[in-house]
């Protein structure tokens, strides 16, 4: 997860040395997006497991 954020995030990065204003900018929004991605990844979604995930003792109660 972590290689393929870097290496797409690169890749759109490159788009700034583009002469085409849309085209650079695509790159930014667009390589900024991957890592914000993957930065929730990391730290957004294991609080929100955490938040929602059911008790103990409610799991216990279904088997």
């Amino acid at each position: 997860m972590l290689v393929t954020t870097v290496v797409l995030s690169v890749g759109f990065y490159l788009f700034v040395f583009s002469y085409m204003s849309n085209i650079v900018n695509f790159g930014i929004v667009t390589g900024t997006a991957i890592v914000m991605a993957l930065l929730s990844d990391f730290f957004i979604a294991p609080s929100l497991i955490s938040v929602f995930r059911p008790a103990p003792e409610t799991m216990a109660a279904e088997e």
